[in-house]
């Protein structure tokens, strides 16, 4: 699995605790013997996702492990690296160095995996390794194709989620998620004016393009191509075929081309995570936050939209802060609005710092949201002030439909913030 994270994944959410609130917590259910530390109502979370992943991939792969009376798959989810380590000794085994942080063992045919305090990036870890265990235990001969591009992208492909604790949706479009494939695979293959051929071998090696190569095949074009990766690529014809070779074989590589290229501009997400954990929910709400009441969580609107509407839940509780970013640098140099009722405050913030602050009635102090609309508006600078680059950008912010006029910010991107704890967001709107 060397080719598959190497990224940063924040930490906490969903109400979802630190590692001192972990327990282990064992569930059986009709396909899975699950082991998982988390809290009780994260690890039953678990066993809901791995049995509705069954389906799932019963569904893509055409095909099932076949399972003796009784038995269960088994799956394991340790605190940490040392734990899962500690565990393969006791049974005779090593994980690949590069197996992080979830490895199907050939040998046992259990899943092993290890989690991060990150509930969400946990999650995506279940499926990714049910994907594993899964696709290895179909048929013998798919345990020689662990390793392989298009295992590895389907489980990538999967894992990208919304859950709302009862029921998920597999290979959605998210409106933001903790691993941005679209903008990484884009970014492997040269940005959006990449060439006439995106899927050398060389660029296939990179698990974005891994995964921008499935979804597409699975999702992309009305789905299309997907019989064709299931014959080709699942080990229907014993086919061992290259990412490479597999995407020329879909037809004209210029025609190809050019719908793996639209197609991959079009899947971009309009927001991206800047920090903290953020997910898409089915209902609606996008939720995003941090256990740790220091850090800043933020998840920023893409270029070329300017404008957001975002209505903020629990702005009544006490230590509870949903905002919305006004003008974005970066985690030291910010502008954020909230509201402390009966007011809408603006704090500015330069090198860690509050510099300043605006304060705006609320249009109804007595309740607990407020819709937020903001939209960047052009401006020029004059020459100090771009020497400075202390204010020269400006958005115009609306409370509940009732406007505030333009506020001078700093230059960056808008958005939505949250600092410790986990905050709601709704009625997500741009343009």
């Amino acid at each position: 699995m060397r080719w598959i994270w190497g990224v940063v994944v924040a930490w906490g959410l969903a109400g979802l605790g630190w590692a001192q609130e972990w327990q282990r917590v064992e569930v059986r259910t009709p396909h899975y013997d699950l082991v998982g530390w988390g809290t009780e109502e994260e690890v039953r979370g678990w066993s809901v996702v791995l049995e509705a992943a069954w389906g799932e991939l019963d569904g893509v792969l055409q095909a099932r492990p076949k399972l003796e009376a009784g038995k269960r798959l088994e799956f394991r989810m340790y605190p940490d690296e040392a734990a899962r380590k500690e565990a393969l000794l006791a049974v005779r085994q090593a994980a690949p160095t590069a197996a992080v942080p979830v490895w199907f063992s050939p040998i046992d045919k259990v899943v092993y995996a290890y989690r991060t305090p990150s509930v969400v990036y946990a999650r995506m870890m279940v499926i990714y390794g049910a994907v594993l265990q899964f696709h290895g235990l179909c048929k013998d001969k798919n345990l020689d194709l662990d390793a392989t591009w298009f295992v590895h992208g389907l489980a990538q492909t999967l894992c990208v989620h919304e859950w709302d604790g009862k029921r998920i949706e597999f290979a959605v479009q998210p409106r933001l998620c903790v691993i941005d494939y679209p903008a990484k695979a884009l970014a492997a293959l040269g940005g959006e004016r990449f060439g006439v051929d995106p899927w050398n071998e060389e660029r296939m090696r990179d698990p974005y393009v891994n995964w921008a190569a499935v979804r597409f095949a699975l999702e992309g074009v009305g789905k299309k191509y997907r019989a064709k990766y299931q014959k080709l690529a699942l080990g229907h014809t014993g086919s061992k075929l290259s990412g490479a070779d597999f995407l020329r074989s879909l037809g004209r590589e210029k025609d190809v081309t050019k719908e793996f290229h639209d197609w991959l501009v079009a899947e971009q997400y309009p927001l991206a995570v800047c920090n903290g954990d953020w997910e898409d929910r089915p209902d609606g709400y996008v939720l995003g936050g941090s256990h740790d009441p220091k850090l800043l969580s933020a998840a920023l609107l893409r270029a070329p939209r300017t404008s957001l509407d975002v209505r903020l839940h629990g702005i009544a509780r006490p230590g509870s802060s949903p905002s919305v970013v006004l003008a974005w640098q970066d985690d030291a140099n910010y502008v954020l609005g909230h509201a402390l009722p009966p007011h809408f405050v603006i704090d500015f913030v330069r090198n860690g710092g509050q510099v300043d602050q605006q304060k705006f009635a609320l249009p109804a102090s007595a309740v607990d949201s407020v819709l937020v609309s903001m939209e960047q508006l052009e401006t020029k600078a004059n020459a100090i002030r771009k020497r400075v680059a202390e204010r020269p950008g400006s958005v115009k912010l609306a409370l509940d439909g009732t406007s505030l006029g333009s506020i001078a910010v700093y230059d960056g991107p808008i958005g939505l913030a949250m600092l410790g704890g986990i905050g709601e967001f709704s009625a997500l709107a741009y343009r």
